[in-house]
């Protein structure tokens, strides 16, 4: 019976899992009473700013654009550029005094991307979002016809500093300088990442996973922190890493899962162990999804979801490239 609800609300879910380049929606949402909702009123520390997850597991919040518009900011390690949605554009147009020049040939590629996307226009008015300043590189795209339905806004998350700390359990994001990182930061882990400013981060991974007689699996590979896949873990099984870690695993394979066909995800495999590490950490209720998907991040073979970060108080250095983890209480 209980496979059973899980298949059901897995199909439900599939809909919005349908482009092989777009990982934004979450096909699992375990634990789901977890879930930040912006009607919730939590104390978050001071200058930080409020968070929640919508229908499909993206990370939203309000921020400010010149002081004056409200826009639902879409926080995505996925994009390049602060990317607007065309519709939210051309309604602030005047308020925002915006100069929009027209053009095709500028990228707005979802970095994970495996089409070809172009801008609609270019930003050349100065902006500021929340307290940063932006003079270039600000894109408008058609954003909610890309499944990003409830955001004007798309933006990097590391454009919004160089040290960022996003609890998604608590529900705030903010920005931290040098000294407060080395006093904040006490009690955490510490893990280098791979990547640059206009690359997706990646972090060197060891998965171990159990079954329900204690027997272990191990998968040591390179995955990426994507703020726009909502699961905890989803593997490409492009890779014959994965594949064979996936053999190794059937026993603890929802069996019916690699059954479920829905436009061009096929082969969908869902492991369900009873125990799963993450480097020296236990995760609670904790799929892990391995599926035919586009993964353009070096050798990198999967992606690390909210679904994982919402058990984590999480610190992004992108200047020294070190993200800091600790379990959130």
């Amino acid at each position: 019976m209980k496979q059973l609800i899980f298949l059901l609300s897995l199909l439900f879910c599939l809909e919005s899992f349908v482009k092989v380049d777009e990982i934004n929606s979450s096909v699992i949402q375990s634990d789901f009473n977890t879930i930040v909702s912006k009607k919730e009123s939590k104390p978050i520390p001071k200058n930080s700013y409020p968070i929640w997850l919508d229908k499909s597991n993206l990370i939203i919040a309000k921020f400010k654009i010149n002081g004056s518009v409200t826009a639902n900011a879409f926080i995505e390690t996925g994009f390049q550029n602060p990317t607007f949605d065309k519709s939210f554009v051309l309604k602030n147009k005047a308020k925002l005094k915006l100069k929009l020049i027209a053009t095709h040939k500028i990228s707005c590629n979802y970095l994970m991307s495996n089409t070809q996307n172009f801008a609609i226009y270019q930003i050349k008015s100065n902006l500021k979002i929340n307290d940063q300043n932006f003079s270039k590189g600000i894109l408008v795209y058609d954003l909610r016809k890309t499944g990003y339905m409830n955001a004007d806004l798309a933006i990097p998350l590391i454009a919004m500093g160089d040290i960022i700390e996003l609890n998604i359990a608590k529900g705030y994001v903010r920005k931290l300088d040098r000294t407060e990182l080395e006093s904040y930061s006490k009690g955490f882990s510490a893990f280098e990442m791979e990547g640059g400013r206009y690359e997706l981060f990646s972090l060197q991974s060891k998965l171990q996973i159990y079954d329900s007689l204690g027997r272990k699996e191990e998968l040591t590979t390179k995955l990426i922190l994507d703020t726009g896949c909502g699961n905890e873990f989803v593997l490409s099984t492009n890779y014959p890493l994965i594949r064979d870690f996936l053999k190794k695993s059937d026993r603890m394979l929802l069996k019916d899962s690699s059954r479920i066909v829905n436009s061009g995800y096929k082969e969908l495999h869902v492991l369900m162990p009873t125990k799963v590490l993450f480097n020296q950490f236990e995760l609670k209720n904790a799929p892990i999804i391995a599926v035919k998907t586009f993964v353009n991040s070096g050798n990198a073979t999967g992606f690390i979801g909210v679904n994982f970060f919402k058990q984590f108080d999480i610190i992004f250095d992108y200047e020294k490239k070190i993200v800091y983890l600790k379990h959130n209480d």
